[in-house]
């Protein structure tokens, strides 16, 4: 029996051989359950952890400014390459913008080069030759005083005169504060000054003469006081004083010595002239002269005619205050207010109630 069946095998076919030989591969190369199961496994942890990791992105781009879903990187280069590409496209505009303000800049400054040498050229020609000068009179200089001023030379053009050389010829009267040149063309050259303002009219202490003060405290000129009146010289000051809209100072001492454009160096005039401007326009503008025979004693007189005695100049807000508030108490009844010691101040009323308070200085 054993040797039949060896025989039996031995006697297979080639063919059969190679048909089990090609199963066995078959069954060798087909995965085994146990490796499927852990490469399942293996699929599934990583799916979730995709997905967890899509949820977290989507969440954090929901809670910021923007919920746009995340530029994909493609786009994303694509943009960086337009902004890349449009710098040197703003640069070359601006690089454009540079020659053309540069062109406008060279045609203004030629075309003032060419206008003014245009005016060089007729200025040398006898075109708008002066044949005529119109000299104009101000409120104290004739036209007379303004033409032996002002010297312009014969053959002078309307192009050539020069009006800086007038204004300083003209400011040599004390008058003066600039000259003004109007030019009427064809021929025609008309002259005028702007006076300077009065600030005030001194008094000598003669009472003789009084000087003007300037805005900017030089001495001008004496006043023409008129002759043969029958009212006296300080009358006469007072009243051109009010006219001239100036402050009067008077009483001044003997060592004043005004001198036509010099500066007032004087202390009681200069003391005077800083408490004035040291009260507001409510006690200003109410106050005409001022007596000051020193430095350290002022007394001013009001248009309504109340004398104010100040002392000096300390504390000079509490005396205003002072002298506004008795004034306003008692309307047209005061002759004297002393606020030579503003906490302590006296005042002396009209006599009877018949009696009124005078006129005082008219016309401020």
């Amino acid at each position: 029996m054993i040797q039949k069946r060896k025989a039996t095998k031995r006697q297979e076919n080639p063919a059969q051989l190679q048909d089990k030989k090609s199963k066995k591969l078959k069954v060798a190369k087909k995965p085994s359950k146990k490796v499927d199961k852990k490469q399942k496994t293996s699929a599934a942890r990583a799916s979730k952890k995709n997905s967890s990791k899509t949820t977290r992105r989507t969440a954090l781009q929901g809670s910021g400014p923007s919920s746009r879903a995340p530029m994909p990187r493609s786009s994303q280069q694509g943009e960086v390459r337009g902004k890349a590409q449009g710098k040197p496209q703003k640069q070359g505009k601006q690089k454009r913008k540079k020659p053309l303000i540069f062109r406008i800049f060279i045609g203004i400054l030629l075309t003032a080069l060419s206008g003014f040498l245009a005016i060089v050229i007729l200025s040398l020609t006898p075109l708008f030759t002066i044949e005529h000068i119109d000299y104009i009179p101000s409120a104290h200089l004739t036209s007379e005083d303004i033409k032996n001023l002002v010297d312009i030379p014969q053959g002078t053009t309307l192009l050539s005169v020069n009006p800086f050389v007038v204004n300083s010829e003209a400011r040599r009267n004390p008058w003066v504060e600039s000259a003004v040149l109007k030019r009427i063309y064809p021929s025609t050259l008309e002259v005028s000054v702007k006076e300077k303002d009065i600030l005030a009219l001194v008094e000598t202490a003669s009472s003789e003469t009084a000087w003007y003060i300037s805005s900017d405290e030089r001495w001008i000129e004496p006043a023409s006081l008129p002759t043969g009146s029958n009212t006296d010289n300080a009358t006469t000051i007072l009243n051109l004083a009010v006219s001239d809209h100036a402050l009067l100072i008077k009483d001044v001492p003997d060592t004043a010595a005004p001198k036509a454009g010099a500066q007032v160096g004087d202390a009681e005039i200069l003391g005077a002239l800083k408490v004035q401007s040291s009260f507001s326009d409510a006690l200003a503008d109410q106050i005409a002269v001022y007596s000051v025979p020193n430095e350290s004693s002022f007394t001013v007189t009001l248009t309504n005619g109340v004398t104010v005695a100040l002392g000096d100049d300390s504390d000079l807000s509490s005396k205003e205050a002072v002298i506004l508030k008795l004034l306003e108490t008692y309307p047209n009844q005061l002759t004297y207010i002393n606020v030579k010691t503003p906490s302590k101040p006296t005042f002396r009323k009209v006599d009877g109630a018949a009696t009124a308070q005078g006129t005082g200085v008219t016309g401020k």
